[in-house]
């Protein structure tokens, strides 16, 4: 990835309720090892299971600048999700008058760019990323 050169990142296994010992989470929580999996399936993108997925990251205290990465394919399903919240196109006149902030759409990489954020994750649009997969 062009915008991470040379970083370390921890590569981790989903849990497939395989009975294998699972440690606590961060606020003490425990899981049961028979039962627990991060395998989410769906026939179509929806919210309830793009969240489930973020769940899963963030419950095993991994809860700090999360991101997604989907495909450019399933980039116009994601931002029609309820819940996606789109960062503006800098291209765009907005109002100067709201007392809101304004995260600025990268508007250079159409194919490697963060498009806005759902349920508190940053959403990212990845070349490598595959399709219908998040």
């Amino acid at each position: 990835d062009h915008l991470v050169d040379n970083i370390a990142i921890t590569v981790r296994r989903f849990l497939n309720a395989d009975g294998e010992a699972i440690p606590a989470g961060p606020n003490g929580e425990i899981y049961d090892g028979a039962s627990e999996t991060h395998y989410v399936a769906n026939s179509t993108l929806t919210a309830a299971k793009l969240k489930e997925v973020i769940v899963n990251v963030i419950e095993k205290g991994h809860g700090s600048n999360v991101k997604v990465a989907i495909s450019t394919t399933d980039e116009t399903a994601v931002r029609n999700l309820t819940g996606f919240v789109a960062y503006i196109d800098p291209r765009h006149t907005h109002n100067a008058n709201t007392n809101e902030g304004v995260p600025r759409l990268d508007v250079t990489r159409v194919d490697n760019r963060a498009i806005g954020t759902f349920e508190g994750a940053e959403v990212w649009v990845k070349p490598w990323a595959i399709a219908n997969y998040a």
